[in-house]
């Protein structure tokens, strides 16, 4: 009996495999935990009046809908993108505006909302050719003079889009550089972080900033090109992006 059973369990299978084929599975197989990656990378600054969005495949998932909000007090979604594609680009805004996007997914009937909030700036402005030194690793010699931009943008629920330029300075032994941040304005937004010596943050002037080489050594010295957040937003929402000039003005 047992064995007649089993024989009849076979034959089902091989009906079933053959008439479903490899459809069946690919459904049997995919992971049937509900979507938990709700990451979207937004970048807002490479290309002009382009915000791209830019998100990872889920197999959890059947469809993903991108929503997007002006960004305000109260934000009022909109839904922007409807599909299977892992990306897509805000061309036509309003300039100089802050947007938050969030990413739901949808799973058979089910919908799946994210649950974080990411800004993109709509601006004409372009990150510059020494991109990416936002980094201590990344950072870029300073020799001639350097054209380079740095932003801080807050939204009103107090998400942050922040870019920092580090640099660095050949020094001989027992010399110093003196270094400056070149911009037309009275309220200059510019800090310069000289974290190596322990030195708190300063404000950039057009005045010199003086990075000592006290070893009997040459050493290549980093600093950091940030913005005072306080000046750049005042403590509430908003933001910009600020152009500046880095200037090497000598080593004595």
């Amino acid at each position: 009996m047992k064995g007649k059973i089993l024989k009849l369990l076979i034959i089902v299978i091989v009906i079933f495999n053959g008439a479903c084929g490899t459809g069946v599975y690919e459904i049997v197989s995919r992971d049937q935990r509900d979507p938990d990656n709700f990451y979207v990378n937004v970048d807002s600054f490479s290309e002009e009046n382009v915000i791209k969005c830019i998100w990872e495949e889920d197999e959890r998932c059947d469809k993903y809908i991108l929503m997007r909000s002006e960004d305000k007090n109260v934000l009022k979604f909109k839904e922007v993108y409807n599909g299977e594609g892992t990306e897509y680009e805000d061309r036509v805004l309003k300039e100089d505006t802050r947007y938050i996007y969030r990413l739901d997914k949808i799973r058979g009937k089910k919908r799946f909302l994210g649950n974080i909030h990411y800004m993109g700036i709509y601006s004409k402005q372009v990150k510059d050719v020494y991109e990416p030194n936002d980094r201590k690793e990344k950072a870029v010699l300073l020799q001639n003079d350097i054209q380079g931009n740095v932003y801080y943008y807050r939204s009103h629920e107090g998400t942050v889009l922040e870019d920092e330029d580090w640099y660095k300075v050949r020094i001989p032994a027992k010399r110093k550089a003196k270094v400056a941040i070149v911009y037309d304005a009275a309220n200059l937004p510019f800090i310069i972080t000289m974290p190596y010596n322990g030195h708190t943050e300063k404000p950039a002037t057009n005045k010199s900033v003086i990075i000592t080489n006290d070893t009997d050594y040459e050493r290549e010295l980093r600093f950091k090109v940030s913005l005072d957040r306080n000046i750049v937003v005042s403590g509430s929402a908003g933001g910009e992006c600020y152009p500046y000039t880095l200037r090497l003005l000598s080593i004595e």
